[in-house]
């Protein structure tokens, strides 16, 4: 997964092994982050990491978020 972010002053490139943003640990973090927005059982957090897991074969290189504001700055995320 890739992330990128420009502004005029600051260029900041991250490089995020995605088997690891997407394995069950990495999805079991980001559902406590937002656990007050949603709640999943047992069950459907395999779905969801199967589902993942599937989308990252099938479309390699997806932009996730695209993001341009008038005044040039750029947020960029692809799997």
């Amino acid at each position: 997964m890739k992330i990128k972010i420009r502004t005029k002053d600051f260029r900041m490139q991250l490089y995020f092994p995605t088997s690891l943003i997407l394995s069950r640990l990495g999805v079991s973090i980001a559902l406590r982050a937002t656990q007050n927005y949603i709640r999943l059982t047992e069950e459907q957090k395999e779905v969801l990491v199967k589902g993942l897991k599937r989308c990252r074969k099938q479309y390699k290189g997806l932009t996730l978020v695209d993001v341009q504001t008038a005044s040039g700055e750029e947020i960029l995320v692809t799997l």
